[in-house]
């Protein structure tokens, strides 16, 4: 089975990369571990950029798979304040328990 970690190539790579890749493993994997290394890459991502609007959506909804709804609605609105517009990020956030 593939590692679900990052690559030493991955590392050096930009932060767009570390969002899109994550992406795809939050959307493609269901299964625990890879969520948490989601997790962890959009975090990173974040790290590298911290205007990232995208990065702290995706973070966001990885966090609320994890039923960790309170860290989930803040990186929402992280994500919300760095892009208003993002209607996406707002419904997503209405969506998400307060507890």
């Amino acid at each position: 089975m593939p590692s679900t970690g990052p690559s030493k190539k991955r590392l050096s790579r930009r932060p767009s990369t570390w969002l899109a890749e994550s992406a795809a493993i939050i959307c493609l994997r269901s299964w625990a571990a890879a969520r948490k290394q989601a997790i962890a890459d959009f975090q990173k991502a974040i790290e590298l950029d911290a205007r990232n609007a995208e990065a702290y959506l995706w973070l966001a909804l990885s966090l609320r798979k994890e039923n960790r709804n309170a860290e989930a609605r803040q990186a929402f609105a992280k994500s919300l304040e760095l892009n208003p517009n993002r209607i996406w990020a707002k419904e997503q956030l209405d969506k998400t328990p307060v507890k």
